[in-house]
C-alpha cells in the first residue's frame, strides 16, 4: 500500500470547545495521513490532485 501524508508548514489557530474549554487541537503541525491506494501510480496522481488543490507553501504533500 502506497500511503498520501500530508503536515502544514506553519502553526495555526488552535480549536477549542468553548463549552468546555477543552482544546481539541494545540494548533502545531502533525502528520495526517490523507488516504492509501495499492498503485503507486495511483497515489502519486492523487498527492499531486492534492498538492494543486492548496495554497502554495501551506502543506507539505508526499508519499510513503
Amino acid at each position: 500500500m502506497f500511503t498520501i501524508y500530508g503536515e502544514k508548514y506553519k502553526n495555526y489557530d488552535p480549536i477549542i470547545d468553548y463549552r468546555t474549554n477543552e482544546i481539541i487541537d494545540d494548533g502545531f503541525p502533525k502528520k495526517v495521513k490523507l488516504g492509501s491506494w495499492p498503485d503507486k501510480k495511483m497515489a502519486e496522481a492523487m498527492a499531486e490532485n492534492i498538492k494543486n488543490s492548496v495554497a502554495k507553501r501551506s502543506w507539505k504533500i508526499w508519499v510513503e
